[in-house]
């Protein structure tokens, strides 16, 4: 499974970008989290409730931000592990500064495995595709409060 897409931002790039470096600001955008601890540099270990209507579990995860470029460019590497199956998710996240904002485009691509491609796989990129829009506008609010 392939996604890609962009997202503006009102908020100048030094924001955006230390916004999606904070640890806890990751915890809140990314589906499921519920818990998010550091065990290296810019890697994170993670409990996840992941799942489609009634396949679903707890997943143990390694998040990891690689090839890091401050403010341009990182690359998040998501593994999950749990009963129904196993995600290995890689893409980039790339920031451009505009005049009135940021505007982030983003690429990568999922390998699920298990129960839940065998029992979701039609439901996956759709479902996919609106967390994502779910985490860039929780971003957006987060954004907008003052700092």
């Amino acid at each position: 499974m392939r996604l890609r897409g962009s997202h503006r931002f009102a908020a100048p790039i030094a924001r955006v970008w230390g916004a999606l470096m904070n640890p806890q600001v990751i915890a809140r955008l990314l589906p499921g989290v519920e818990r998010l601890e550091p065990v290296g540099d810019n890697v994170y270990e993670a409990e996840m409730r992941l799942g489609i209507g009634p396949i679903s579990g707890h997943y143990q995860a390694r998040i990891t931000l690689s090839e890091i470029d401050p403010p341009n460019h990182y690359r998040l590497r998501i593994q999950a592990q749990g009963p129904q199956g196993a995600v290995d998710a890689n893409g980039t996240v790339d920031l451009t500064a505009q005049e009135d904002g940021t505007v982030m485009h983003y690429e990568g691509e999922a390998v699920v495995t298990g129960l839940l491609m065998s029992m979701g796989a039609r439901l996956l990129e759709p479902v996919a595709q609106m967390l994502i829009q779910q985490g860039l506008k929780a971003l957006e609010g987060l954004l907008d409060t003052p700092s």
